[in-house]
C-alpha cells in the first residue's frame, strides 16, 4: 500500500519559493488587511474580519468595541489604519445617518 500523502502542500515557485531551501525567496507581498469595513447601507456597515461576516455597526464606537471583542485592537485605537482595516465606500468619519 502506497503511503499517504498529505491533502494540501505548500506551493512552490520556480525560484524555489515555499521550499524551506536555502536562498529560496521570501515571499515579500504584504499582506491584506484583516477587517473590511464595507460601503454604508441605510447608516450601517457590514464587517468581515479575516473574510468572515462578523456583524453591522452603525458608529466607530461600535466598531472599535466589535473589533476589541474579537482580539483585533484595543478599544480606543484609531481606525485610520489601513494595514488592518480595509474601508469600502468611504473612510474612518464617514458614518452616514440611518433613514427615520
Amino acid at each position: 500500500m502506497p503511503p499517504e500523502v498529505p491533502a494540501r502542500r505548500a506551493a512552490r515557485g520556480a525560484d524555489g519559493a515555499g521550499s524551506g531551501e536555502p536562498g529560496a525567496m521570501e515571499d515579500k507581498t504584504p499582506a491584506p488587511p484583516r477587517v473590511v469595513v464595507d460601503e454604508p447601507l441605510d447608516g450601517r456597515r457590514r464587517v468581515l474580519l479575516d473574510g468572515q461576516d462578523v456583524g453591522v455597526v452603525v458608529s466607530p464606537d461600535e466598531l472599535r468595541r466589535l473589533l476589541h471583542r474579537a482580539g483585533v485592537m484595543e478599544e480606543d485605537a484609531p481606525l485610520d489604519n489601513p494595514e488592518l482595516i480595509d474601508w469600502h465606500g468611504g473612510g474612518p468619519d464617514d458614518w452616514p445617518a440611518a433613514p427615520r
